[in-house]
Order: structure tokens, then sequence, then C-alpha cells
């Protein structure tokens, strides 16, 4: 599909989880913000080259996910 190689990337993202039916597996504690501790993590892949970026994926990952894994 792609014409060249590309470089690749992934990156842990944590956002406060506010909602109330949640898989625990993917949270994590965090510092508080505003009384909410728990937070989703997420990691996105991307494709980077340049200055641009393209994020090709977003998974749930939690802490204990091993990033070869992903």
């Amino acid at each position: 599909m792609l014409k060249r190689p590309v470089v690749t990337a992934t990156d842990e993202h944590d956002i406060p989880a506010m909602f109330k039916k949640i898989n625990e597996k993917c949270m994590v504690a965090g510092i508080s913000k505003g009384g909410i501790s728990k937070h989703l993590r997420y990691t996105t892949a991307k494709i980077v080259g340049g200055s641009i970026g393209v994020t090709v994926a977003a998974h749930p990952t939690g802490k204990n996910y091993k990033r070869p894994e992903l």
C-alpha cells in the first residue's frame, strides 16, 4: 500500500476516566484532577515523517501490556 519504507512510533496517553462502565484492565492510577484519580491508558501507533504524522491505530492498553504485543 505504501510506496516506500516509513518510520513508525507508538505513544502512551492517559485521560481521566469519568465514565462508569469501563474495562478495569485498561485503567491506571494517576494524578488526581478534579477528584478523578483513575485514568484510561491507550496507545497510538503513528506513521511519522518530516513535519507530519498520521495516527493509524489507537488501542486501550493499561499498565501490564508489552509493547511488542501491541
